[in-house]
């Protein structure tokens, strides 16, 4: 170390341009204090080879770049940062004389990062600058990392990619140009397969990426990335792709189709034809009435209707092509819920099987029953059985009346409205359970066949007994 002040100022020149001192950092500080006037050169160490390198024509910086792995050795020993200048950093990682330890130590302690990692001809340095992260964020990184040789999306660029917090900085550039035609298509690929890349990032590269992603062929994503990829519509619908989402994620199955439906709908076979999905898309009231009927083609299995909410338009195809009989009860308890055209369906499907309606000795909407009991399509002794089974169901007196009277009964109505106190009906079997409920309803007192068998004989609260006449003048019923 020569002290300058007291030294001879031509000797030190001397010694200076032709480089007879010893690379040390007190002998730099020296020649950086009063050859480049640098106010207190110590408190400048961590950019001390930034200070040397800004004047190029100095001897101090010719001597320091052919003996700079002696300077960063020297440097090592005196500094645990180092917040060199992009240029600088650049010019010890590119140089062929600095050794590969000396370069790795200097990212170490680099208390800044480069730009782009293009700039530094040492691809195994990248490596390096990403796991330490000494690298600026942004997109380009991130590709030419990528499309290093038998690299691509490693655990240091997923690290790397999670650190970005300004989403901005990911935005795409064009891949052909300078990574080949079908670098975009590979790239979001490997990002689609990736569960570890934070789900705001994942989200961002995916959206933007062009229509590169031709299919989905990973299993085992996490749900959070599979409902990212429904939401932003990036999964394609074909028969391929709908076969490999039943069976590696049949939870999304449905959300998959809902999103995609007109697609769904153009491309099914019978081959490629479910009834569950049918009957969950059924369900799902974004999915328009057109879609619903031209699925339901395929579907040769009866379909219940039973609490669904489905439109009127799929109600009534149903009904008509698609009828589960256990439906029946419920169809006609709920009739007067239905739209017009689902009740004339209904109406229809009762008349035709009217026998099979009683059987269910169940509870029937008024203004269904009311319908077949004005029906001519419906005989007598079918439309009594009816309001039989319907007072065993409650029906009220009032409308037992009303029906009575559509029925030609009127005298059983005298009857229940007390202006009489007995009467006779033909013995039928369908009287005989009209009656039985009248009497269970405690309507009537009781009833009774006549000495004849012909007739039977019901009687009121009322305890005086009067023949009211002959089963022969009873042609109104």
């Amino acid at each position: 170390h020569i002290d300058y002040e007291s030294a001879n100022k031509q000797l030190f020149e001397w010694v200076y341009q032709n480089e007879m001192y010893d690379l040390n950092i007190d002998m730099i500080e020296e020649i950086l204090q009063y050859k480049y006037e640098i106010v207190n050169p110590v408190a400048h160490r961590s950019h001390n080879l930034s200070l040397i390198l800004s004047k190029a024509e100095e001897p101090l910086c010719k001597y320091t770049e052919k003996n700079i792995s002696v300077y960063l050795q020297k440097l090592f020993g005196v500094v645990e940062e180092i917040d060199d200048d992009e240029q600088t950093i650049c010019f010890v990682l590119n140089n062929d004389n600095a050794l590969k330890e000396q370069k790795s130590r200097y990212i170490d302690i680099l208390a800044v990062s480069i730009s782009y990692l293009k700039n530094i001809a040492d691809k195994n340095l990248w490596l390096t600058l990403l796991e330490k992260e000494k690298l600026d964020k942004n997109f380009e990184n991130v590709l030419d990392y990528y499309f290093l040789p038998e690299i691509g999306f490693d655990e240091r660029l997923t690290s790397f990619l999670n650190t970005f917090e300004d989403l901005a900085l990911l935005e795409h550039k064009t891949f052909k140009e300078e990574y080949g035609e079908e670098a975009e298509g590979r790239f979001v690929n490997d990002v689609l397969k990736c569960n570890d890349i934070r789900e705001d990032i994942y989200e961002k590269i995916l959206s933007e990426s062009n229509g590169s992603i031709k299919s989905l062929n990973q299993e085992g994503l996490e749900e959070s990335k599979v409902k990212i990829l429904l939401q932003n519509n990036l999964i394609p619908m074909n028969l391929t792709q709908l076969q490999f989402m039943r069976e590696a994620y049949h939870e999304f199955c449905l959300s998959y189709i809902e999103q995609n439906i007109e697609e769904y709908t153009n491309i099914m076979t019978d081959e490629y034809f479910s009834s569950e999905e049918l009957k969950e898309s059924l369900e799902i009231n974004s999915i328009d009435d057109s879609y619903k009927l031209q699925l339901l083609k395929f579907e040769s299995n009866p379909i219940s209707l039973y609490g669904k909410n489905y439109s009127e338009k799929v109600q009534k195809y149903i009904i008509q092509n698609n009828f589960d009989e256990n439906d029946l009860q419920y169809l006609t308890e709920k009739y007067h819920t239905m739209g017009s055209e689902v009740k004339e369906e209904i109406y229809q499907r009762v008349i035709e099987d009217i026998t099979g309606v009683l059987a269910l000795n169940c509870k029937i909407a008024a203004l269904l029953c009311n319908r077949i009991l004005e029906s001519t399509q419906v005989s007598a002794e079918n439309k009594i059985l009816l309001l039989a089974a319907q007072c065993e169901e409650g029906m009220a007196l009032k409308k037992v009346k009303s029906a009575l009277k559509k029925i030609q009964l009127n005298q059983l109505c005298e009857l229940l409205d007390g202006k009489t106190e007995e009467v006779n009906v033909v013995n039928s079997g369908a009287h005989f359970k009209l009656l039985e409920s009248f009497r269970n309803r405690g309507w009537i007192l009781d009833f009774e066949f006549d000495i004849t068998h012909t007739n039977l004989k019901v009687f009121s609260h009322i305890k005086k007994k009067i023949n009211v006449g002959k089963a022969a003048s009873m042609q109104d019923q």
